[in-house]
């Protein structure tokens, strides 16, 4: 059976989500991902997250040229996070970790203010307090991507789009967000 890559997608005046199929054995693919990540951290603060990665995999994931710090909760040793210059990284090799995330926040959080929230759990709020630019998830050990930014973001997302599209990934707006356009557009007539 062919794999099949698709990204679906959905818009907000707020935001841009999207969840798809990994890169898997499409180095193309694979690079694409790899340069959109770091093209994310430009002007941003990086902050990596990783849930049971095994020290001796964290170069295949990470550049170790951008690692400026790193730091492991005391009572749950499996979540390490990684402070990066950029986020220069290796999406394929992501299957080494249970779930990976990379944060790209605005140059006036530290990490020592990431370090101190919930931010796996609560950076809905910090994008809306502005603070958090973007997220960018590896899910159930590389099986699906999942991503979600604020506008600025727009047209790196749509780039990103038309390059996965000529790489024979199949583009889809949610359902969701056509559903509520086509709702509003009733409602408005």
């Amino acid at each position: 059976m062919k794999n099949h890559n698709m990204v679906k997608y959905e818009t907000n005046r707020n935001a841009i989500v999207f969840w798809c199929t990994p890169a898997d054995e499409n180095e193309k693919a694979a690079l694409a991902f790899n340069d959109f990540i770091l093209g994310l951290s430009e002007n941003k603060k990086v902050f990596f997250h990783a849930y049971r990665l095994p020290e001796e995999n964290v170069s295949k994931m990470i550049d170790p040229a951008v690692i400026l710090e790193k730091a492991a909760t005391l009572s749950d040793p499996f979540n390490t996070f990684f402070h990066l210059r950029d986020a220069r990284v290796n999406i394929k090799e992501f299957e080494w970790a249970s779930s990976s995330e990379i944060y790209f926040f605005e140059p006036i959080v530290e990490w020592t203010d990431f370090l101190a929230t919930s931010v796996i759990t609560g950076s809905e709020k910090l994008m809306e307090k502005g603070l958090l630019s973007a997220q960018f998830s590896v899910l159930d050990q590389g099986a699906d991507y999942w991503f979600k930014s604020n506008k600025c973001y727009e047209s790196k997302v749509l780039e990103l789009f038309e390059n996965l599209s000529n790489l024979g990934y199949e583009i889809k707006h949610s359902l969701m967000e056509e559903t509520r356009r086509r709702k509003k557009i009733k409602a408005s007539t």
